[in-house]
């Protein structure tokens, strides 16, 4: 079985965050993974990995230039060592530099060629170098004369006579040795990888060994043996030496060790099942095999029903006879990563309600329908998982080590386990405490349905008023927090909701204590635009004015004032995406999902909507108060022209086009009896009459009656009898 995930299915758009009520059952049951980094330094710890004597070096630089830096560094302290004179010093020093960097260049180059060849006809991209005329310059100290020539014998491709070389160099006494020592050893072992693995480990291993009897290791070759060396065991099938080895390279601090251990689990699962046993008992391999396994991208799950290897590994740690608590919840996480149930339980019940076991634990009771016994799981659980992953975290338990990996992006364990709890109390119809902890987990798309939706608007008061009865004011400890979990955010945003509710609510009054102060001012001119709209005591011409700019501010500011943060607005995206919970999804996962929506739940998402319930709602208030415009327009245009002259032409036409752009029929009609009324011996005013209505007018501007009277209806004997036949 595989791991459910949970998803937001989105065709475009900008990126949205984690939600824990769309998906169905995903966000709840979804399995935790593991930082694998987090857990082997965890493991550095637990088993007492300390870090051998030797300086990691991490060169700022290409590695090409921190060795010729190092390189020159050492020649100009040996020529000290030395004694020679001052002027000599820098000629030697730069004629050495520019002879090492004619190699290093032609190493460059060939290094290029070798990697992209030809190109696509076949022909070569980056042609083979020509060795460059290097020539070691005279006067240098043995040692770095016999390591030179070692190194053009290397470039030259001509590997036993390098070898020949360092190995001259080695054998000198250790006074005529000290600076290219440690080089010459690290050489030779690059040398035999490939010929013959036990003398590059063993040089490998002196490299360590002259480095701790005090020969300069000013390039930290030493420390880098120690990861080549690995790698020489991984290709030689030796995967317990080469996780041994990778170990002390990560207690070094050198980062690419763990990408390497990676790589050792992956070798030994596919190329050596049949050592797994042996591997297993190791109990720092196992931490290894089992960081890998619960990490999330390790691909694990993906092989978990196909590899042999995998299922050999699973095989082996099963029978290990472990018995320590640590073993036991990283397996409980393991086997549910993996839905294998029951012996996820299994080991749930060994590991003595370790944290991420009891974690576990929640998630299988709700896969067993105990609803209620999850939620006190996870009730108890928040006093231990922190809501904010401290920065200078332990380390020394699984939990600090866990992350959810969703919708390509991951989030804080704590915070996904109070969005877990949210779930329930909704669940349970404890709506207040689903808010709260959704909200103050931060997920503000999941809460703002809950806020708009689901409560009532007193409900939604009442829990505002009690939890943030005013915008909060960081502390300096809040000011660490990420943007949505600061009170000071949490409680603008919250309180804002609720002003926009009860302003749709036609509760203006005691909206305008929640809504933010930049928001307040043009909330206010709204309300005093319809106000005076509406005022009949107000002249007519203000009046008008006052419909029309409240018209106005609500078709282009109503998301301000109005709009619903989620479902059908979506003001949280500026109502540009259509991303959230909507109770018709709610309602499609009510039978199905294990913490899916109730009855309750649904009846109260379909009484809380909008009118009209679309989106961008609130510009459907706009046409309204345009309309009312118009019809005081109207009204006063119509005194107007009840001023004019009867019956004269300019009066007619004034009364025409006062109807024929009346907002209404009804006032239309008005219009038209008017015309007719106090214009009737005009010629537009007859037509009018005769027409029933406004007249059309032809191509010279004279009114045309088009109506047709009414045929009379004629009985058969008035017609006359029919005529005689034949």
């Amino acid at each position: 079985m595989t791991v459910l995930a949970a998803t937001v299915s989105v065709a475009c758009g900008p990126y949205f965050p984690n939600m824990m009520l769309v998906g169905g059952d995903g966000p709840v049951l979804t399995a935790p993974g593991v930082w694998f980094h987090r857990e082997m330094d965890r493991a550095l710890a637990r088993l007492k990995i300390t870090a051998p004597p030797f300086p990691y070096v991490s060169p700022t630089n290409s590695s090409a230039e921190a060795t010729r830096r190092a390189d020159l560094a050492d020649l100009r302290a040996a020529l000290k060592r030395r004694a020679d004179e001052e002027p000599a010093v820098e000629p030697l020093v730069e004629a050495y530099a520019e002879a090492r960097q004619k190699l290093l260049n032609f190493g460059e180059a060939r290094t290029a060629g070798e990697n992209c060849p030809c190109d696509s006809d076949g022909e070569p991209r980056n042609p083979a170098p020509a060795f460059p005329d290097v020539r070691m310059p005279a006067g240098l100290p043995a040692e770095f004369a016999d390591y030179f020539r070692g190194a053009l014998a290397w470039h030259r491709g001509h590997t036993n006579m390098a070898r020949t070389h360092w190995d001259a160099l080695l054998a000198r006494p250790a006074a005529e040795r000290q600076f290219k020592s440690t080089w010459a050893a690290f050489m030779l072992a690059k040398s035999w990888e490939h010929e013959d693995a036990a003398k590059a480990r063993a040089n490998y291993s002196l490299v360590r060994t002259l480095a701790k009897s005090g020969f300069p290791d000013s390039l930290g070759l030493a420390a880098a043996s120690i990861g080549w060396e690995a790698r020489v065991c991984l290709h030689a099938g030796e995967h317990e030496r080469a996780m041994e080895l990778y170990l002390q390279q990560l207690a070094l601090g050198d980062e690419t060790a763990y990408q390497s251990l990676r790589t050792v689990v992956f070798m030994a699962l596919e190329k050596a099942p049949e050592n797994l046993e042996m591997l297993v008992a190791n109990p720092r391999c196992r931490t290894v095999f089992m960081a890998d396994l619960i990490s999330s991208g390790s691909a694990r799950f993906s092989l978990a029903d196909t590899s042999k290897g995998t299922s050999a590994l699973l095989e082996a740690i099963e029978h290990a006879g472990l018995t320590d608590v640590d073993a036991a919840e990283q397996l409980a996480l393991l086997q549910y990563q993996l839905g294998n149930f029951e012996f996820a339980q299994r080991w749930v019940n060994r590991s003595t309600n370790a944290p991420v076991s009891q974690w576990i634990q929640a998630k299988l009771c709700l896969r067993d329908g105990r609803v209620k016994q999850a939620a006190t799981i996870l009730g108890q659980l928040t006093r231990v998982f922190p809501l904010v992953e401290p920065t200078n975290a332990p380390g020394h338990r699984l939990f600090e080590s866990l992350l959810i990996a969703r919708d390509e992006s991951v989030l804080p364990t704590g915070r996904q386990l109070r969005g877990e709890l949210g779930v329930l109390h909704l669940h349970r119809r404890e709506y207040a405490q689903a808010l709260d902890a959704l909200l103050r987990a931060g997920f503000w798309v999941d809460a703002a349905y809950v806020a708009e939706r689901v409560l009532t608007t007193d409900e939604f008061k009442n829990y505002v008023d009690s939890h943030w009865p005013e915008v909060m004011k960081d502390t300096e400890e809040d000011k660490e927090l990420p943007g949505d979990l600061k009170p000071s955010v949490q409680s603008r945003q919250i309180r804002y909701v609720l002003a926009r509710r009860l302003a749709r609510d036609a509760r203006g009054a005691e909206a305008r204590h929640y809504f933010p102060p930049e928001q307040l001012a043009e909330y206010d001119q709204f309300i005093q635009y319809v106000t005076a709209a509406l005022n009949a005591s107000t002249p007519r011409e203000q009046r008008i004015t006052n419909h029309y700019a409240a018209a106005y501010l609500i078709r282009h500011r109503g998301m301000e004032m109005i709009g619903t943060e989620v479902q059908p607005d979506f003001t949280c995206w500026a109502g540009n995406f259509e991303a959230g919970p909507t109770w018709q999804d709610r309602a499609t996962n009510a039978a199905a999902s294990v913490a899916g929506a109730t009855q309750d739940e649904i009846e109260r998402a379909q009484a809380h909507g909008t009118q009209p319930d679309q989106r961008w709602h609130y510009r459907a208030f706009a046409p309204g108060l345009r309309a009312e415009a118009r019809i005081l327009e109207f009204e006063l245009r119509l005194e107007e022209v009840m001023k004019l002259p009867r019956n004269t032409d300019e009066t007619a036409m004034a009364f025409y086009k006062l109807g024929k752009g009346a907002p209404t029929l009804d006032l239309a009609d008005i219009a038209y009896k008017q015309l007719v009324r106090r214009c009737r011996k005009t010629e537009l005013g007859e037509a009018a009459d005769r027409q029933r209505w406004f007249p059309p007018f032809d191509e010279k501007g004279k009114p045309i009656v088009t109506r047709q009277p009414k045929a009379e209806n004629k009985t058969p004997e008035a017609a006359g009898p029919p005529p005689a036949g034949n």
